[in-house]
C-alpha cells in the first residue's frame, strides 16, 4: 500500500485548525531547512530548534520523528515524478528513445542530489518501515509505466520497445534501483558524469529497441 503521511490537512479550517496547519508547514519547512543544511543531525532536538516548536508539539502533529523527513523525501519523489510523467507525455513521437533517455535520467538524478546520501537512506529506511515491505518502496513508480506505454505506442521511430505491463514496472524498478544504489553505498560513482552515463545506456538496454532485435 502507498504511504499516506501521518497529518491531514482538514476540510473545514477552523482558528484550531489553522493553527494546526502552520504549525505542520512550518515543522515540515525546518526539516527541509535540516535536509538542506546537510550537516545537522536529523533529531527531534534539531527539528524543535529550527522551527521553534518544542518537541512534545511536533509529537502531537506527527506520530514519529521520522515522518517528517519521510512526508518531505514523497512530497519531493511526487515532484520529481510528475515532471517525468511529462516528459514521457511531450516526447515527440518523431524523436528516438535516444533523445528521452538522457532528460529523465537527468530528472532523477537531480531528485536524488537533493539530499544527503545519509539522509536518502534514512528517508528510505523509514518508509520502508512503515509500508511494513520494503519492496513497495518502489511502487509508486509504476505509476509511470502507463505513460511510458503510451509514449512506446505513439513512437513512429521504431525506438521503443513494446512490453507488456508487468515487464514494464519489473524494468522500470530495475532502473530506478541501479540509479539509486550508488547513492545508499555512498560510492564515488554517485551523480558523477560515469553514473549518469552508466544509467542513460541502462535506460536504451531496458527500454529501447537494440539494432539487433530488429
Amino acid at each position: 500500500m502507498p504511504y499516506t503521511p501521518k497529518t491531514s490537512k482538514p476540510k473545514q479550517t477552523t482558528v484550531k485548525q489553522h493553527r494546526s496547519l502552520k504549525a505542520v508547514d512550518s515543522i515540515l519547512l525546518a526539516g527541509k531547512e535540516l535536509i538542506n543544511s546537510k550537516d545537522q543531525q536529523l533529531n527531534a532536538r534539531s527539528l524543535a530548534e529550527k522551527s521553534g516548536y518544542s518537541i512534545g508539539n511536533i509529537y502531537h502533529h506527527f506520530e514519529k520523528i521520522a515522518d517528517v523527513f519521510v512526508q518531505i523525501y514523497v512530497e519531493k519523489r511526487t515532484i520529481s515524478q510528475k515532471k517525468i510523467a511529462q516528459l514521457f507525455s511531450e516526447h515527440d513521437p518523431l524523436s528516438p528513445i535516444t533523445e528521452l533517455a538522457p532528460k529523465v535520467t537527468d530528472q532523477v538524478i537531480y531528485n536524488h542530489n537533493e539530499f544527503d546520501p545519509k539522509v536518502l537512506t534514512f528517508c528510505l529506511t523509514a518508509l520502508s518501515k512503515e509500508l511494513n515491505n520494503p519492496f513497495e518502496i518502489d511502487k509508486s513508480v509504476e505509476k509511470l509505466v502507463a505513460i511510458f506505454r503510451e509514449t512506446a505506442e505513439r513512437d513512429q521511430t521504431n525506438t521503443f520497445r513494446r512490453m507488456s505491463i508487468p515487464e514494464s514496472q519489473l524494468l522500470a524498478k530495475t532502473y530506478v534501483y541501479a540509479l539509486r544504489q550508488p547513492y545508499i553505498d555512498e560510492s564515488e560513482l554517485m551523480g558523477t558524469e560515469e553514473h549518469r552515463q552508466i544509467i542513460i545506456n541502462l535506460f536504451y538496454s531496458l527500454f529501447g529497441i537494440q539494432k539487433n532485435d530488429t
